[in-house]
């Protein structure tokens, strides 16, 4: 049996985590998220010593693509004598979240709502028998302080961050990420269908990010503009969804007045 191997003892075990949600607050560098604490208690019932090993399997609850029928996090093997019990601990935390969405096959990113349990053995199915004592209550994770998740601004603005630009033009990763969500809160004609900016405005300065391969894109300053100019502008554009659609009720004038009120704020910044 996978992982398993021979052994002529018995074993028993328990299952038990410290909480049920991961907290994250998404930024430069990755952000933090909190924790979760995965501890299972294993002894050796029977009267030969032996090596037992852990096996902790998640189960996805939610998924926008179909995921693993059960994906292995993380394993141990520990060796007990007869009676002895051992106590095995590991975290779980947010990249067990992570997994390639369904724009393309290349970026990975996160899903509202998502949850998973942590079952304990090779035989343990949490799908089929969820209340199996070897199987955790739903695990899930939320946004600090409830701001929006969109995979597609996180990236885009991870990007920003890793090219050293953001200092150049004033934008910091919060203003990224709230300039960008803002797209999905407004009244659009797609409401509720949005991504921000969109996986293609991602992809264009990825190629201008990635080409700079070990130096930021920063430390060549013509580079920084090429964020602008071979890319969507978003800072004179920024009322314009992915489809280049503005909201519903606002004139095409009002949009660029509002590109052009930014334009000057750049020049302004640029020289001072």
């Amino acid at each position: 049996k996978f992982g398993l191997g021979l052994s002529y003892s018995t074993y028993s075990s328990n299952l038990s985590l410290n909480g049920n949600e991961l907290i994250y607050s998404p930024g430069a560098g990755g952000g933090e998220a909190t924790k979760v604490n995965v501890k299972a208690t294993v002894k050796n019932t029977g009267t030969i010593a032996g090596s037992y090993t852990a096996l902790f399997f998640c189960f996805d609850e939610t998924r926008y693509v179909t995921p693993e029928y059960k994906r292995l996090l993380h394993f141990e093997q520990i060796y007990l004598k007869p009676g002895e019990e051992e106590e095995i601990s590991w975290d779980l935390t947010l990249k067990n979240f992570v997994h390639i969405g369904p724009h393309d096959s290349t970026h990975r990113v996160l899903q509202e709502g998502q949850q998973l349990r942590i079952g304990l053995g090779a035989d343990v199915d949490c799908r089929e028998t969820s209340n199996d004592s070897l199987c955790s209550p739903p695990v899930g994770w939320t946004m600090e302080d409830n701001r929006v998740y969109d995979g597609a601004c996180h990236a885009a603005c991870q990007l920003w961050d890793e090219s050293g630009c953001s200092p150049f033009y004033g934008f910091e990763w919060d203003k990224c990420y709230d300039m960008c969500t803002n797209i999905s809160k407004e009244n659009y004609p797609i409401n509720g269908s949005h991504e921000g900016w969109g996986w293609n405005y991602v992809a264009c300065i990825e190629t201008i990010v990635r080409a700079n391969v070990g130096d930021s894109v920063a430390d060549d300053a013509a580079s920084c503009p090429k964020m602008t100019t071979m890319c969507r502008d978003i800072f004179h554009t920024k009322l314009l969804d992915e489809c280049g659609n503005l909201p519903l009720g606002t004139r095409m004038a009002d949009a660029f007045l509002d590109a052009g009120v930014a334009f000057v704020a750049g020049i302004i910044a640029a020289i001072f």
